[in-house]
């Protein structure tokens, strides 16, 4: 959906055009550097006013232009007219808007990107106990979920056409994530039977401590791997056991594994060197090194 400033709408009768097409979308209606009203249009009708998923709808909130303000309010306050921001900012840019963020005292809550074309980019929600952000690619699919629980974990879900790609876990994730606080209305990976449902790249990356025996079980279960042929693991909690069931169960063209455990370290790379004379072809490193 198009979202432009309302300067650039064409009035017909009474209906709305934008470069001579009934206009569908959102439009700005800025006076300096504040928005004093959003409106949403449909094949040239005007809707009414615009009402946010995610943001305060509120009409008594202060909205401005984002270029007005000091500061970005996520590394360092942002001020408009010297006083800590409260309340809507649009990133206009050449009459159309990319952006959608709202303050509190200064500090970035939430914020919507869209593309170009109105599609949305990503979200990212916040409250005083996590944050929870969303990137979506240009056919409007997950490409990337993170969940931050602030000091408890982190977890992020990278994919490609929905196809598991990256795996990202610190902290308990699957022992402590609570349902009740997500802030964003999508499927998240949040128990382990979720893990052996999934579909998994080609190329496949795992990394941190959140990543363990239960979860490689988990998205090892029914040939979960069979189609994944390159993968990286780094500084994960696996097992050696671990490490030979992915090795054993996988077509590998390409394994590479940093690990600075001390099993780990005595006892993975004589089986790294094994495999890489039974499979001359695959690359194999280990800490960075090649295994020859």
């Amino acid at each position: 959906m198009l979202r432009i400033e309302a300067e650039l709408l064409q009035k017909q009768g009474e209906l709305f055009c934008y470069q001579e097409v009934l206009f569908t979308g959102i439009a700005f209606f800025l006076n300096g550097p504040l928005v004093e009203k959003v409106n949403e249009y449909y094949n040239g009708k005007l809707l009414g006013p615009y009402t946010s998923q995610w943001l305060d709808n509120n009409t008594d909130i202060l909205r401005i232009d984002l270029n007005e303000l000091d500061g970005d309010g996520e590394h360092q306050k942002a001020y408009f007219k010297g006083l800590p921001y409260t309340g809507i900012g649009y990133d206009i840019d050449e009459g159309v808007c990319h952006e959608e963020s709202d303050f509190i005292n200064g500090r970035r809550r939430q914020t919507i990107n869209f593309y170009g074309d109105g599609v949305i980019d990503s979200i990212k929600l916040l409250n005083d106990t996590l944050a929870e952000e969303v990137i979506f690619d240009r056919q409007e699919l997950v490409k990337e979920y993170q969940l931050n629980k602030f000091k408890v974990f982190n977890v992020v879900f990278g994919y490609t056409a929905r196809a598991l790609r990256s795996v990202e876990i610190t902290g308990d994730f699957f022992g402590q994530v609570n349902k009740n606080e997500y802030l964003l209305n999508i499927e998240v990976l949040d128990t382990l039977n979720k893990i052996k449902k999934i579909q998994v790249a080609t190329a496949l990356n795992l990394f941190y401590s959140g990543v363990d025996d239960k979860f490689i079980e988990a998205i090892m279960y029914n040939e979960g791997l069979k189609n994944t042929n390159d993968i990286i693991i780094s500084n994960t909690s696996l097992s050696l056991h671990s490490f030979v069931e992915i090795i054993n169960n996988t077509k590998l063209i390409c394994i590479w594994i940093n690990d600075s455990r001390v099993e780990i370290l005595a006892n993975l790379p004589p089986i790294l060197q094994e495999f890489k004379i039974k499979n001359p072809s695959c690359d194999v490193r280990f800490n960075n090194e090649k295994v020859l």
